[in-house]
Formats: C-alpha cells, sequence, structure tokens
C-alpha cells in the first residue's frame, strides 16, 4: 500500500506542472487538493496564464481558491483530456445516395429524403406511413429549366456549383412540416395531411413582399443571394434562412429568421401559421449590422448570426419577451471576434447591445501586430511545412499548450457555424479552412467557447453570471474565456448540435450527484461525427 507523500513534495511536483495538469491535480483526492490550495501555489500557477490576476493584498486562502476556480472553470480546463470521439456513416434510405438532400427530426422519428422533385417521408414508429409527393411546380422557375437543360446537353464548358444547385432541407420538430428551398424558393409543407401538400405556403426571396416586424435603416438592400441552408427554430416558429452568393453591400452571406411567434396560436395548425408569416422577417443580419455600424464602418458584419433559446425561467435580469439574445461572429474593420449580443424585436431603430466579446485571434494579438505580423509567420511556417497533413499536426501540437492562440478561432469566416448548448453554458463554432495548410482546403476546425461569465472576487462577486442573464454593469468586470481546439477535420461541417447530457460524478472527486458532460455532433455529407466531452 503507497504511503500519503508529504504536502511540501506533493507541492514541489506541482510547481512543474501547467494550470491545466494542476487542476487535475486538485480534484485527483483530499490531500493533493489540499496541498494545491495554498495561496503562494495558486498565485504561481495562475502566473502561467493570460487572466489578470487578484491584487497582492488578496491573500486569503478562500479568496485565492475561489479565484483559481473560476478561471478554471471559464476555461473548461481539464475537459479537454476527456474526449471521446465517434464517427459513424449517415443513415441513408434504400434508393438514396450521399449526394441525396436528407434531413432527420429533432425527435428522430421522421427522415426526410428529396429525389427530383419528390419528397420521401420515411417514418420510423410506423412504416405503414411511408409515403412520398411531389414537389409544386413553382419551385422550379423558367431559368432553372433551362439551365438544367443547358448541363444536361452535353456543354461540358459549363460548371456548375453543385453546393447552390443543391435542394435545401429543414424538418420540424415532430417531422410535421417539412421546408424546402432551391434558389431563391423557399416552400413549406404540412406532411402530416396529405390533403394540404398541394398548397404549400411560399416565400421567393427579394421578389415576395416582406414585411420586417423592425423596420431596417434607409441603407438597407433586400437579398439577392441564393439559400445555402433552412432551419425550424423556437418551437417551429421561426425559420432560419442562410443566402449565399450576394452582392449586396453584405456579401457573400446573410442569416434571416422567418416567422412572427408572438402571432402563434393554440387552435392554429403549423401550415396556416406559416400561409400567414412566411414573409414576415424576425430578424435580418445585414439590418442588424446597419444598425449597429459605428462610425460609419461600412464592414460591419454580422456573420452565421444564431439566436440562442429563450429561457424558460423568469428572472429580474431577464430580457423582456420582444427581445433576444444572439452569438455572433461580428467583423469590422478593426474586429474579428465572436460574441453574445442583445436585440429588441419590434422596436424602431434597433439598438444592438454587445454583451460579451469572445477571446479572438486578432483580438488576443492586437490588430497591428495581426495585421503586420501574422502574414510573415504564416510564409515561415509554410517554409518547413511541405503538406497539409503536416500543418494539421503542427497545429494539433501546438495547441497542446493551452494558452497557445492556436486553440483560439480567426473569426473572419464568412458563414462560420455555432451552436449553443441547450442550456446556454457551452459554444463550439466550426471554421471551414481552419487549421489546415489554405483557407479553401476541405474541412476546418472546431473551437469550444465557455458562455458562462464570472464576476472576479476581488470585484465582489463569487457568482455565475449565465448567457441570458447579462447585465451592463458587470461587462467589464468580467474574466475573459479562452476557446480551446476541439479537433481538425477533413470534411465540410453542414451543421452542428451540442446536447448536455449527465453521468454519475467519481467518487474519488468528492461527488456525490452527477457530472454534466456535452455531446458535439457535427454532421457532414456522408458522416456523422461526435466528440463527448466529460
Amino acid at each position: 500500500m503507497a504511503t500519503t507523500l508529504p504536502s511540501e513534495l506533493v507541492q514541489l511536483i506541482l510547481l512543474f506542472t501547467d494550470a491545466e495538469t494542476y487542476h487535475s491535480a486538485r480534484v485527483a483526492c483530499s490531500h493533493w487538493r489540499h496541498a494545491a490550495s495554498v495561496p503562494f501555489m495558486l498565485k504561481t500557477i495562475l502566473e502561467q496564464t493570460p487572466m489578470s490576476l487578484p491584487p497582492i493584498h488578496l491573500a486569503e486562502e478562500e479568496a485565492w481558491n475561489t479565484s483559481f476556480n473560476q478561471i478554471a472553470n471559464l476555461n473548461l480546463l481539464g475537459q479537454r483530456n476527456h474526449i471521446t470521439k465517434t464517427v459513424s456513416n449517415r443513415e441513408i434510405p434504400q434508393g438514396c445516395t450521399t449526394t441525396t438532400a436528407l434531413e432527420l427530426s429533432s425527435d428522430g422519428k421522421k427522415l426526410v429524403a428529396l429525389k427530383g422533385a419528390r419528397v420521401m417521408i420515411f417514418d420510423f414508429g410506423n412504416e405503414s406511413h411511408h409515403f412520398e409527393f411531389a414537389l409544386a411546380q413553382s419551385l422550379y422557375p423558367l431559368w432553372t429549366s433551362v439551365c438544367r437543360a443547358l448541363t444536361t446537353g452535353g456543354m461540358g464548358g459549363f460548371a456548375v456549383n453543385q453546393r447552390s444547385a443543391k435542394h435545401q432541407l429543414a424538418v420540424s420538430t415532430n417531422g410535421n412540416l417539412v421546408a424546402v428551398g432551391l434558389g431563391k424558393t423557399i416552400q413549406i409543407y404540412d406532411v402530416s395531411s396529405k390533403e394540404s401538400i398541394a398548397s404549400p405556403a411560399e416565400y421567393i426571396i427579394g421578389e415576395s413582399e416582406a414585411v420586417f416586424l423592425s423596420t431596417p435603416g434607409p441603407n438597407y438592400q433586400e437579398p439577392d443571394g441564393v439559400i445555402e441552408s433552412l432551419e425550424f427554430a423556437d418551437n417551429d416558429t421561426l425559420l432560419r434562412v442562410v443566402t449565399g452568393k450576394e452582392t449586396t453591400a453584405n456579401r457573400p452571406n446573410r442569416v434571416q429568421y422567418l416567422g412572427n411567434p408572438s402571432s402563434m396560436t393554440n387552435n392554429q395548425s403549423g401550415l396556416n401559421y406559416w400561409q400567414t408569416n412566411i414573409n414576415r422577417i424576425y430578424l435580418d443580419s445585414f439590418a442588424l449590422a446597419l444598425s449597429f455600424r459605428e462610425h460609419d464602418d461600412e464592414k460591419t458584419a454580422f456573420k452565421g448570426l444564431r439566436l440562442l433559446p429563450q429561457t424558460s425561467h423568469q428572472d429580474s435580469q431577464q430580457p423582456a419577451p420582444d427581445s433576444r439574445f444572439f452569438i455572433s461572429a461580428l467583423q469590422t474593420t478593426d474586429t474579428n471576434e465572436y460574441c453574445i449580443a442583445h436585440v429588441p424585436i419590434s422596436t424602431t431603430p434597433q439598438t444592438i447591445t454587445i454583451h460579451h466579446r469572445l477571446l479572438s485571434k486578432r483580438s488576443y494579438i492586437g490588430p497591428q501586430a495581426w495585421n503586420n505580423t501574422h502574414p510573415l509567420d504564416q510564409l515561415k511556417l509554410m517554409e518547413t511545412i511541405t503538406s497539409d497533413k503536416d500543418m494539421i499536426s503542427h497545429n494539433l501540437h501546438m495547441a497542446e499548450d493551452r494558452w497557445d492562440h492556436t486553440n483560439l478561432p480567426a473569426a473572419t469566416v464568412s458563414c462560420p457555424v455555432m451552436a449553443a448548448s441547450d442550456d446556454q453554458k457551452l459554444m463550439v463554432v466550426y471554421e471551414a479552412g481552419a487549421g489546415h495548410s489554405y483557407r479553401f482546403s476541405m474541412g476546418g476546425a472546431l473551437y469550444v467557447y465557455s458562455l458562462e461569465r464570472y464576476t472576479p472576487v476581488w470585484c465582489g462577486g463569487e457568482e455565475t453570471i449565465s448567457a441570458s442573464a447579462l447585465t451592463d454593469d458587470k461587462s467589464t468586470d468580467s474574466l475573459q474565456s479562452w476557446s480551446y481546439l476541439l479537433d481538425i477535420i477533413d470534411v465540410d461541417v453542414d451543421s452542428l448540435r451540442v446536447q448536455k447530457t449527465s453521468s454519475l460524478e467519481s467518487s474519488r472527486q468528492g461527488g456525490n450527484g452527477y457530472l454534466n458532460s456535452y455531446t458535439v455532433t457535427a454532421v457532414t455529407e456522408k458522416q456523422v461525427l461526435e466528440w463527448r466531452l466529460n
């Protein structure tokens, strides 16, 4: 039986560790935790981090331990050491291929496939309910038919962008509503009633009359791109639409939310709601950028904008019912960073408040240093690395240092893919091309942020502040969080999901309840990738 090491020897060992290893040692057992909780030890380890330290007079053991715990929780120390990755092939129905547009309902009971101009519904709960129907002809305008005739007529000199020409699908939570997008046209079908399939709700971007819940500014421009993504949100009362290949000042992408949740009634069917509200513009990322512009900065843009779920509990710090929090990449002349922001929905003009800015490469290095040294560093790196595989290995190795800026995203991509957990404590970002030799490489990198915020103990607070209950007076006093590099992959991600799970807490950690963990799911054209974060 091993004898217990003296506390002095344990402390000597811990002084040679980094902050992440130190944190793991603190939860190993009560003896190591006691040895690692001395203020001198904590101060020495915290000096290795880029975080602000408490004033020197704050020498009480409890305060130093609280400070370390805040920084450890905010920066997810130890989480990346317990990640399990699994890769599986997407389930493809018989008769379909990997290029077939497929979408699964949130409850996992219905799969929708699109083959040509026909939609096939697969009901896993009742195979007798499998059926298919033809899309309305109005989805295919004349120019689409002409293009198809040209490309299938042997004119090999014409290259067709498959991603922009691809049908886009979205399925409601219970699978009763199916949204189909092609080009600029969106149609929503009620597949629970075969009688109503012939009369879908329809909206044509840039052509149908749009009604804004908040009137956009005078410099607003209608979208002129093509649909690249569809997704139901907020209990199927909103439809998130991403358009790409725009030529407006918002180029190349924008995000719109269609619908008007406040008008939904209990006795109204889903299709009736959408026939009335499909042309209602709930939010528009370009309109928000116009409202937020400072000093007439024409480069201001909110990229990849995604609404955070509305919280179910009431709190004095909660926003008004007609206002929302969202996550987005904020890109300006001087700034590239992810943020949590708040916007009133139905007021004109809309006032956007940035409640929390998340650290990125540029904001950490600084705009001047970023502009001057980053290209040179890349050139020097490319001289020593000859393949994309070597570049990926190099970046993964550099990211082992928790405070290396390889763990920070650039926030410069035109359409980042983001997802927040249902408890709004974790955010995952996918940036296409990141981590590879070139930005146009297939695949990209995923980064994990904590969305929690802590008021430093030396500012008089110990509580955690949820992302949905932020207040202005604490925004400047909160500790900064570093993301970490989750993985670099060689396939493009179509969608992301972050789900909270629970497992029994280890008894050696002194736990007597449940330990929260998260599962990150990335869906690609052929595969489903999952990372379990414990």
